[in-house]
């Protein structure tokens, strides 16, 4: 059990760099701005850049461009389910389904 809790903050880490590897390393204001304690173990040592497009390129325009502001590391960047129900591609689906 102890072992457990030992290996879960590196586990932990490694999402967050694989969160990263899709969606973009934080800016450096972000991590400012953070004031995480120990931010050295979450700040990527080279910082990634986004992958969305790349990665999910067979997507309707539309749906890529909500998942893409769905996934936005920077909270203030980040769409809101208010925001995501006004999207394009939701009111195209809501059409087909009604």
């Amino acid at each position: 059990m102890n072992e457990q809790k030992t290996c879960r903050p590196h586990a932990q880490i490694e999402q967050l760099h694989k969160i990263f590897k899709l969606c973009g390393s934080p800016s450096e204001d972000y991590w400012a701005k953070a004031k995480l304690p120990d931010v050295t173990l979450f700040k990527p040592q080279r910082p990634y850049r986004r992958k969305i497009a790349e990665t999910f390129k067979d997507f309707p325009p539309t749906a890529l461009a909500l998942l893409d502001t769905l996934l936005a590391i920077e909270p203030s960047a980040r769409g809101t389910v208010a925001s995501a129900l006004d999207s394009e591609v939701i009111k195209q689906l809501s059409s087909v389904f009604h």
